[in-house]
């Protein structure tokens, strides 16, 4: 709920999030991609902010064990 009305506020964090977690799924939820994500994150606040948002979007949006 939360998530969601923060979404609505900036419509375009959504459009992030699904980004990120394409470039997730992509590159490998444990290798590269992990990697790549958290060392990005690491630098940016804002992208830090935006991947936790992602990351409990996908929890929510799919149950764990299975793809989109």
């Amino acid at each position: 709920e939360v998530l969601e009305q923060a979404l609505e506020k900036r419509p375009n964090d959504i459009h992030i999030c699904r980004t990120l977690l394409t470039l997730y799924r992509r590159l490998g939820r444990q290798g590269e991609g992990a990697a790549f994500l958290r060392s990005v994150a690491g630098r940016n606040p804002g992208v830090q902010k935006l991947w936790g948002m992602a990351r409990k979007l996908e929890r929510e949006t799919c149950p764990a064990g299975r793809e989109e």
